[in-house]
């Protein structure tokens, strides 16, 4: 399957490489260079709420797709949109906690 001409388990791959990426960015041992890198590690939270947020509408669409168009239910595709569920809500805890520092 294809969206905008890109398959769809391509834009899945990237859209985690991505997310890895930024929870990598996170990690405090790590001292990226560059603005942009400085940017990304400030507020990986921020960023990460943002990548898995588009993650969660991404796989509301998909499934849209296969329950009303397929009328098929692919057993991998639920398994990925648990993950990028529960990677929403990991991230919004740790947004709220990059928010709201004790």
């Amino acid at each position: 399957a294809d969206v905008f001409g890109f398959p769809v388990a391509m834009i899945g791959f990237f859209g985690y490489a991505l997310i890895f990426g930024i929870t990598l960015l996170g990690l405090e041992k790590l001292k990226p260079k560059g603005d942009l890198m400085e940017k990304l590690q400030q507020r990986p939270a921020f960023y990460l709420l943002l990548l898995s947020l588009g993650g969660v509408f991404f796989t509301l669409y998909l499934n849209y797709i296969q329950i009303i168009v397929i009328k098929k239910i692919c057993f991998l595709c639920e398994i990925s949109a648990t993950i990028i569920t529960i990677t929403l809500i990991i991230s919004l805890y740790l947004w709220k906690k990059e928010q709201y520092p004790q």
